[in-house]
């Protein structure tokens, strides 16, 4: 990426680019609501319309699409009237809260399903006979519990202590140029992001060397582990390539108003 750096205003600007248009940006988040919706809605349906899915092991896998489903018909059309709406700061605040909670749940839950996925191939037999609804079914409350206060942090009057507040970008979010208004906010973020995508890449590390060992194992179900498996690295991949920027350009700028002491300034196509 280019940057230009300016000693004088003691700050670093980051891709240094035009101001797009508000009518792209509100079509690129509708395509991401509506393909959001529809994928996840009929994942869900064929899910509930296909009984060999119902098991206790695609519980986290269903909760996901869930988790994405809401995320497209809740969160993203609050986005886009945020966006339309630029000056409301009530909804600017709500949009805020929602995308970060979403989201949030969304990654953790990618993790989760990960976690799952590895103890599935480290330890088949364990792993089948310790199916329970009730292990499952506090999984997932954990998982919609950990993004909650992380969400609720920028709307609480601490940016004297770097916890940053959520304002109007291109969608509103805790601003990604790094000061001493958000540093500490953007460090939490900086660090859940990495340590889940950490998680998931050793996860599928661990899965990738060990799955195909055990093709001869003859284990009861191990079969049907290992399609799940195969469904769910690309679901879990695709997921991980869309965090992997923004988790990117948050380490970067902290490390840079760290180390220099200089706030780096993100431009607006970024944010």
């Amino acid at each position: 990426m280019l940057m230009d750096t300016n000693i004088s205003f003691n700050t670093t600007t980051l891709y240094n680019n035009q101001s797009n248009p508000l009518s792209l940006y509100l079509l690129i988040l509708i395509l991401i609501a509506v393909s959001s919706i529809c994928g996840n809605l009929i994942n869900l349906i064929i899910t509930y319309r296909s009984p060999a899915l119902w098991s206790i092991s695609n519980c986290l896998l269903t909760a996901l699409a869930l988790t994405d489903f809401l995320t497209g018909l809740i969160a993203m059309p609050c986005a886009i009237m945020a966006l339309y709406r630029s000056g409301d700061i009530a909804l600017c605040q709500a949009q805020g809260f929602l995308v970060t909670f979403f989201n949030g749940a969304s990654l953790v839950m990618v993790a989760a399903v990960s976690i799952d996925r590895c103890s599935a191939v480290c330890n088949p037999y364990h792993y089948l006979s310790d199916l329970r609804v009730s292990r499952y079914a506090i999984s997932i409350a954990s998982v919609w519990l950990i993004p909650l206060p992380l969400a609720a942090m920028p709307l609480l009057p601490l940016e004297k202590y770097g916890l940053g507040s959520y304002t109007y970008q291109n969608i509103c979010w805790i601003s990604l140029s790094v000061d001493s208004s958000n540093y500490a906010a953007i460090g939490i973020f900086a660090a859940c992001m990495s340590s889940a995508i950490a998680v998931v890449i050793c996860c599928y590390s661990i899965i990738f060397f060990i799955a195909y060992n055990k093709s001869n194992t003859p284990i009861i179900g191990f079969t049907g582990i290992r399609k799940s498996i195969r469904t769910t690295s690309l679901i879990v991949g695709s997921s991980l390539v869309c965090w992997l920027p923004i988790t990117a350009i948050c380490i970067y700028s902290l490390t840079h108003y760290l180390t220099f002491g200089r706030k780096v300034i993100v431009s607006r196509g970024i944010e």
